[in-house]
């Protein structure tokens, strides 16, 4: 997760929107945006759900025709996630990137029982949503399994227009090292 928030750090542009349920939207927070962008979020459990929503209606209150991003774990967009053929239907420019841990991680994190499986989804196969909403077929989005697929993924979705996800899979344990160095050095030494 720290590695693909520091790609994140260079892929987003200035104007962006950028949006994300809790624990993408939380590690968010943690890279410094460049100018101009947008974010909406929340960072309480409770809500889970809600940023995807909130994003579905970014997209048609995007009168500037900036690009907008979406950062969703996977346990919060099954929630909400059916609002996903809202996007294909109307063929909104959108890129979901799913962080596909397979469940709650940041549950199994403060959770003494980690490995129960009450913190467990079913794991969707995202990047072929698009097709299973009934959209074009060659915009499905891609599987990322590596850093390397990862870039790529990014370097995609810039191609794109319509619906796009981006399916990260991580690891059931992986998240942040909130000790380390924020994600917020990497643009501040890009203009110094």
């Amino acid at each position: 997760i720290d590695n693909m928030y520091q790609q994140l750090a260079y892929f987003f542009e200035d104007g962006d929107l950028i949006s994300g349920d809790t624990g993408g939207y939380i590690n968010l927070t943690r890279v410094r945006l460049p100018k101009n962008t947008l974010t909406i979020g929340n960072g309480n459990w409770g809500s889970l759900g809600q940023g995807f929503g909130n994003s579905v209606g970014f997209s048609f209150g995007n009168d500037e025709n900036r690009r907008l991003i979406c950062l969703e774990g996977d346990g919060s967009f099954h929630m909400t996630g059916q609002e996903f053929q809202t996007l294909v239907r109307y063929n909104q420019d959108f890129i979901l990137i799913i962080l596909n841990n397979e469940g709650y991680t940041a549950e199994r994190a403060i959770q003494p029982e980690a490995h129960d499986p009450y913190n467990d989804v079913q794991v969707w196969r995202f990047h072929e949503m698009v097709h299973f909403f009934g959209g074009d077929s060659n915009r499905n989005g891609v599987e990322v399994f590596t850093e390397d697929d990862f870039e790529n993924s990014l370097n995609e979705a810039k191609q794109r227009k319509g619906p796009f996800v981006i399916n990260v899979h991580l690891g059931k344990l992986d998240v942040a090292s909130f000790n380390s160095v924020s994600y917020t050095h990497l643009r501040a030494h890009e203009t110094e």
